[in-house]
């Protein structure tokens, strides 16, 4: 100990000494171990964290395809969907919402708030369920119920606290819903509220509608199956359905898993990218000083 206290104050002295080469040697490590520590933070939360629901990996996410077009990621039409959930064989669930900006009410300022109108089996599919309170039903969905779950951000926002939220009145778009349940804090999204896909004004026609609409579908796998045999499953019903619906026509499904679609191919790599320059810089930051050591010591 007593010899490494004794190099430890040589060492000082000569970093005090000669605070310029300090000075230039610190800040050019700082810079590299930097870049590289906020690089990796992003990287970290994007590609190597698990997605913040239960078995990630079961969750995909379901578009409608024109392959005469090209395009592979159209919203779905709610009756196509019903012919999926009832004729698959590989999804436990598949939930619709369909994202959208409302009127919130009640204030003296009106504004937009973010609202998820979506199937009440969106909730079993994430696995996720409301921090208090409940989710709405099937019942409530089938039977158009102005009932709400809210999220924890708002909660606290606009009333202070999740718990005052609970059972209270908001008004969406001029309609007044019922808050029933708080979802948990860390669950991270933009929107405010989930409603019942059933409270579009003109659900009866959207319902039966055939081709494309504006529905995003997500489904939870059956356990032990793979998202290839899934998109076989799939597209096996998709040209059933178009052989049965003119409207559907030319149609098809595309299948991906819900960490390619939050990631996206080209974004791993130009992540994956960036943080190999950035391992490059911290090399070439250990380079310079080792190169001003060296001369120093010359």
């Amino acid at each position: 100990m007593d010899v490494w206290s004794l190099d430890l104050r040589q060492t000082l002295r000569g970093l005090r000494r000669d605070a310029g080469f300090t000075a230039t040697t610190v800040l050019m490590l700082s810079l590299g171990i930097g870049l590289n520590a906020a690089v990796f933070s992003v990287l970290h939360a994007v590609l190597l964290a698990p997605l913040p629901y239960p078995e990630p990996d079961r969750l995909a996410v379901v578009w409608t395809a024109i392959p005469s077009e090209g395009v592979t990621e159209a919203t779905s039409a709610y009756a196509n969907v019903q012919d999926w959930r009832a004729r698959n064989r590989t999804f436990e669930e598949l939930a619709t919402s369909d994202p959208t900006t409302l009127t919130l009410g009640g204030y003296d300022v009106p504004e937009q708030v973010m609202s998820i109108r979506a199937s009440a089996s969106l909730f079993d599919v994430m696995a996720v369920s409301p921090q208090l309170g409940r989710a709405f039903t099937a019942e409530e969905e089938t039977g158009r119920v102005a009932v709400a779950v809210a999220s924890a951000g708002f909660a606290e926002l606009r009333f202070g606290s999740v718990a005052a939220a609970l059972g209270a009145t908001v008004e969406l778009a001029g309609v007044d819903f019922e808050v029933v349940g708080v979802m948990p804090a860390d669950f991270e999204t933009d929107a405010d509220f989930w409603l019942p896909q059933t409270l579009f004004t003109d659900w009866e026609a959207q319902s039966v509608r055939r081709g494309t609409d504006a529905f995003q579908v997500l489904g939870r796998l059956r356990e032990g199956v793979a998202l290839e045999e899934a998109r076989t499953d799939l597209g096996a019903i998709a040209a059933q359905i178009a052989a049965e619906h003119p409207l559907n026509a030319g149609l098809g499904v595309r299948v991906v898993s819900l960490y390619d679609q939050v990631t996206g191919a080209s974004f791993r790599l130009a992540l994956w990218a960036l943080f190999g320059a950035v391992g490059i810089v911290l090399l070439i930051a250990c380079a310079n000083a080792a190169h001003l050591i060296l001369a120093r010591g010359l």
